[in-house]
Order: structure tokens, then sequence, then C-alpha cells
């Protein structure tokens, strides 16, 4: 079976505490369902595209809720969950599931100061992530009956062609999970509800991995996605290590920065 992984970053506000990978996964007619509802929900607030950062700042397509003439406080913000609220209630749905991939820098950093990791290891933490998202995705796509492979697709922003570049590499040092992984494809996320859903996933996978550091690291319980999260991913340090021995052992120096 064929299946389709939308992917989208995200990070706290410097990129100081963590970085990101949010993915949601399924089958392409999961993902025709939820375009049509997705695109119905946003029609009927005339809004073209959620962003769950223009959701926070009641910017973008929600800068209309900040007008207190016609949205009292706390109206306003009340109008605008009730928005994503509804948008979360039509992935949980949907036979769609996603996965968060976490890179706390200061792991990245220390990781990357050890001389058994130099030419090994991606030095952008958000290429590394993609690295895990690869292959957390054939994993958990592997716990199914069947033979399966995966298309990714992207935001297609400037950045795109170092992702290109990220998912090739992999696939070069990673032969047998190679195997599964059948396209790596960009696109608008203005224009795309799996995107749009992707970038959900990643705001909800760092709201919990900042909350996560901010309590030591100890046990901390997702606001969002509960029933579609199949787990969370997250590169500490000796996760980083650990990943190295198992799959990254012939990765070569051309990995991608």
């Amino acid at each position: 079976m064929v299946f389709d992984a939308y992917v989208d970053d995200s990070k706290d506000r410097h990129a100081e505490k963590v970085v990101v990978s949010g993915i949601f996964i399924g089958e392409p007619k999961a993902w025709v369902s939820l375009r049509t509802k997705w695109k119905k929900r946003l029609e009927k607030e005339g809004m073209r595209y959620f962003k769950a950062a223009e959701y926070y700042g009641l910017r973008g397509e929600f800068q209309r809720f900040q007008s207190e003439a016609n949205y009292p406080r706390p109206l306003g913000r009340e109008a605008a969950k009730v928005i994503f609220d509804d948008l979360e209630q039509i992935i949980s749905h949907t036979e769609i599931a996603s996965l968060g991939v976490v890179i706390p820098v200061q792991d990245f950093t220390e990781v990357m100061t050890d001389p058994r990791v130099v030419g090994r290891l991606p030095n952008n933490a958000y290429s590394l992530a993609l690295n895990l998202c690869f292959y957390q995705t054939v994993q958990e796509l592997n716990k199914n009956p069947g033979s399966h492979v995966v298309r990714f697709i992207h935001d297609g922003d400037d950045r795109f062609p170092l992702y290109r570049q990220v998912y090739d590499n992999f696939k070069t040092v990673n032969p047998k999970t190679a195997k599964q992984m059948c396209g790596f494809a960009s696109a608008d996320d203005q224009k795309s509800p799996p995107l749009q859903a992707a970038d959900l996933a990643a705001n909800v996978t760092c709201n919990f991995a900042k909350e996560w550091l901010e309590q030591n690291r100890t046990a901390v319980s997702l606001k969002r996605l509960e029933h579609s999260m199949l787990r969370i991913c997250v590169g500490s340090k000796e996760f980083l290590f650990d990943f190295l021995d198992d799959i990254c052992a012939k990765h070569s120096k051309k990995q991608s920065e």
C-alpha cells in the first residue's frame, strides 16, 4: 500500500530550545476526505488556509479576531479557538495518524562536539529531524501487516532544495529503509490542507517539547492530537548516539548540512 506523509517544521522563537518535525501519515483516500472537510470549514469562515502561528498571534487569516469592536475580549480568542478545535476534530475523524520528532538544541549541540559524530550526522538540527522523520515513518508503517511504501511531501519554501538533498542522502546511506521511500515532493502550504494539518502537528509537538523541557524532562501530556499522535520521538543525547550506532554507522561525509 502507498501512503502519503506530509511534513512540516516548528521551533521555539529563536530555535534555542527545540527544533521539531511534525508528520501526518495516511492513505490517499483519507487525504481526499480531509481536504474536503478542511476546505469546507475554512470557507465557512472566509479563510483561505490555516497556520498555527497566525492562530496564536491572531494575525494573517485570524486577523479579524483582533477587532475589539466586533469581538470584545475574550470573544476574539474564543472564536479563533472554535476554528482550531473544529480542525482538530476533522483530523480525529479522518484515518490519518501523526508522528512528532523533537531535537532538543542543547543535546544536539553537545552531540555535534563529540569526535565520533564528525561527518556522520547532519550539522543542521532540522536536517537531523528529517532523518528521524524518514526512519520513524517507515518503522511505524512496518507495524502494519503487508508491504508498504511512503511518499513524503514538504512545504516548498526556499529551503526545499536542502530538504531534498537530505532525503537523497538518507536513502543513499540507508538502502534498506530507502526501498520503502518512493518520493519527496513539495507543495504550497497555503493551498494544501494536508500540509496545514502537518503544521498543526508540528506546533502541537513543539508545545509538548517546550513544556517537557520546562518540567525538567519529566512526563507531560499532549494538549491536542491526543488520539491522533502515534508517538513523539525525542532526539535526546542518548537517543542520538543510539541512532548513530544503529542506523548511521555507514554515514558518509556527504551528508547534507
